[in-house]
């Protein structure tokens, strides 16, 4: 009885093992739309990128940008760009979507409120001083940006006092001087 007990217990545990089945790899590949959604609801806390909108491309190429998961909180995240060095994937407000448009048409932005982009995996940037340089001078590097929350304001006087060049214990002003100047709030090491 005791030989029968323990054969069926050990055909019901093989059973068992047959049933489940082996773990698999749950990392998305690389450029799938399940990994672009990872990599940009990476850029923001959960509380935000979780009811994001996930666009593919890039917020500086809208047109080319194409929808990969609906959201109704009324950020837009984008995944991390291929075509620049590091992971760099981004979350937007909305008033940070205007100022994106008005960037793209080369118009001074017109904020009514306070605009707010996470960067929380980085990034990298031609320039801390010139908007428009799309890649650093022959021979030099990019700069690498530490994880960050953006916050562009409607009026440059909100940046009185602060920083104008890149400091590694606080904040700093990106774009000073320009239409385009926005906070870096480092938040991260």
């Amino acid at each position: 009885m005791k030989r029968v007990l323990v054969t069926a217990l050990l055909l019901l545990v093989a059973c068992k093992k047959a049933e489940t089945p082996p773990p698999a790899d749950t990392a998305p590949a690389p450029g799938s739309p399940a990994w672009k959604v990872a990599s940009a609801r990476s850029a923001a806390p959960a509380e935000v990128s979780a009811n994001a909108t996930v666009m593919d491309g890039s917020p500086f190429d809208s047109a080319a940008a194409s929808q990969l998961a609906a959201g109704e909180n009324g950020w837009r995240c984008y995944p991390d760009n291929p075509r620049t060095e590091g992971a760099d994937p981004i979350c937007l407000d909305e008033p940070a979507m205007q100022w994106v448009a008005a960037f793209m048409a080369r118009r001074p932005p017109r904020l009514t409120g306070m605009a707010i982009g996470y960067m929380m995996r980085g990034g990298v940037s031609a320039s801390d001083t010139d908007p428009f340089k799309a890649a650093p001078d022959s021979g030099q590097p990019w700069i690498q940006d530490p994880p960050a929350i953006g916050i562009a304001m409607p009026s440059a006087r909100s940046y009185a006092g602060l920083p104008t060049h890149r400091r590694p214990d606080g904040p700093w002003i990106k774009f000073a001087g320009t239409p385009y100047a926005y906070i870096v709030i480092p938040s991260g090491p």
